[in-house]
């Protein structure tokens, strides 16, 4: 029966004297056609690109209704659906695909009789995408189109749409009813992808956590290591690790709770837009800021301690002032800024002007660390030099960690700040994971090189351990705990 529906509309078309276009399995007259399509594209769009419970219903006669208006389906600037959108982006989409069907009609017009193959699939317009006549048993394929395209922005990333013609000339059916045309969209998705990338940054934050836990219960616990040097390492550390927790929370409480609830059909905590998320989000702000600050107070301590001839701060209280409360209020203002310009998604999107009252501070810290490291240099050169020179061996490797660290630090941040917008579609994910690794296992390198290969770490690792065996068996010697071998610890942190 569908076959001959499908061969009599085939014939109609042509004969016809008035323009018909196919829309799925409908033959439509051009000027219905595009009031039909159009109406579609809007039906099909997904939820997150319209105002909560401003998206219009489907009428009977294809219009849309809005309330108890019912408003045509067409791209007119002063349309009252345009208003429904939750941005001009949004809308944007929606015209490209009215315009795309719009197109089709005209090719279908254009081509009319042309293919003479009766058991040939008809050229179609499925709601989303133009489809020409297909020869039976085969597929064609084409790029996911860009107006439907969620949560990417890498058009040139090639997922593909695939529909399917049968032997008998009908194009295949939905799996769950093969009376109802269907085109597998199934690729243009991004759900798993998006998740991966999340999980993979859970992944480095909870390695993170895992490193900095241990180094911050051996700072603690040993009393040689109780120095202010460490005090700022400590900091440092604590920063780090409530900035990994909060980020590991707001993954897998916001972010991957909203993938989780789109098959369900509920609204997310994403979409609820509540102050429970937004909390989250400005402690991992916060949190985030106070490394760079914290850094910056590692090269201002080494600053200072150099240039008074190796003089031991008597305070701290400066550093914890600068450390701990300057960040407030540049997470204040970014608050301030989301609420009354872009108060949507938990704040989760990055916004250019307020993402930038928290990037400044960070870069600031950055470049004003490099200009102290490069001066500390110097004066240990100059030191060094000097025919009598009693500088300590500890800040010159204090020196040589920070160092390393700066670039360390600044390496994410020039990465992340420019991203590439062409290319390989393959470069770009490479791109995405090494911004997530450099962002997620920052705190683990800080721990590695502060702590776990240090030398004062190790040797009094190694005498806990002896005495530890000794504790055990009393009849050991230090000597034969260790093989022999001697340890001797010195009484100044590095």
């Amino acid at each position: 029966m569908l076959i001959t529906v499908a061969l009599l509309s085939r014939v109609v078309s042509r004969n016809s004297s008035v323009p018909l276009c196919r829309l799925q399995d409908e033959l439509l007259p051009e000027m219905q056609f595009q009031r039909v399509s159009c109406s579609r594209c809007y039906k099909y769009m997904h939820e997150s690109n319209f105002k909560p419970g401003l998206k219009a219903k489907v009428a009977e006669n294809m219009g849309l209704t809005i309330g108890n208006i019912t408003v045509e389906a067409n791209i007119m600037p002063s349309n009252p659906l345009i208003h429904t959108f939750v941005s001009d982006h949004a809308a944007e989409k929606w015209r490209k695909c009215c315009i795309k069907a719009a197109e089709c009609c005209r090719e279908m017009i254009e081509v009319g009789g042309i293919t003479n193959e009766s058991d040939w699939c008809p050229g179609t317009w499925d709601g989303w995408l133009c489809w020409p006549d297909t020869p039976p048993h085969t597929s064609q394929q084409q790029p996911c189109p860009t107006f439907i395209r969620f949560g990417t922005t890498d058009d040139n990333c090639q997922l593909t749409v695939r529909k399917s013609c049968e032997r008998d000339g009908r194009w295949r059916g939905h799996p769950r009813n093969q009376n109802i045309q269907w085109t597998d969209y199934s690729s243009c998705s991004v759900h798993s992808l998006m998740e991966r990338r999340l999980y993979m940054g859970v992944a480095a934050y909870a390695i993170t956590a895992i490193a900095l836990l241990p180094a911050l219960v051996i700072f603690h616990l040993y009393r040689q290591l109780h120095g202010h040097r460490i005090a700022l390492h400590k900091n440092l550390f604590t920063s780090l690790l409530f900035n990994a927790v909060f980020e590991i929370w707001f993954k897998t409480g916001v972010l991957l709770t909203a993938y989780d609830d789109t098959d369900s059909g509920k609204e997310s905590v994403l979409k609820q837009n509540g102050p429970y998320c937004k909390l989250i989000l400005l402690l991992t702000k916060y949190f985030r800021l106070t490394n760079y600050i914290w850094m910056f107070c590692e090269g201002f301590y080494l600053h200072r301690l150099i240039s008074t001839a190796f003089a031991e701060e008597r305070s701290l209280i400066l550093f914890y002032v600068i450390g701990w409360g300057f960040p407030l209020l540049p997470v204040l203002v970014y608050a301030l800024l989301r609420k009354f310009y872009s108060d949507e998604d938990c704040w989760a999107l990055p916004t250019d002007p307020s993402e930038w009252v928290l990037n400044v501070p960070s870069l600031l810290s950055l470049l004003v660390n490099m200009v102290f490291l490069v001066n500390i240099i110097r004066v240990l050169v100059i030191k060094l030099r000097a025919p009598h020179h009693h500088e300590p061996s500890q800040y010159r490797k204090a020196v040589k960690a920070t160092l390393v660290l700066v670039p360390l630090f600044g390496l994410h941040f020039g990465i992340t700040m420019y991203r590439p917008q062409s290319g390989i579609c393959q470069w770009q994910e490479l791109y995405i994971y090494l911004d997530i690794l450099l962002d997620g296992l920052q705190g683990a390198a800080v721990a590695l090189i502060f702590c776990y290969v240090n030398g004062e770490v190790h040797s009094l690792m190694r005498r806990s351990y002896r005495n530890f065996l000794e504790l055990r068996n009393p009849s050991l010697s230090a000597g034969q705990c260790l093989g022999g071998s001697t340890v001797t610890t010195t009484q100044t942190a590095f």
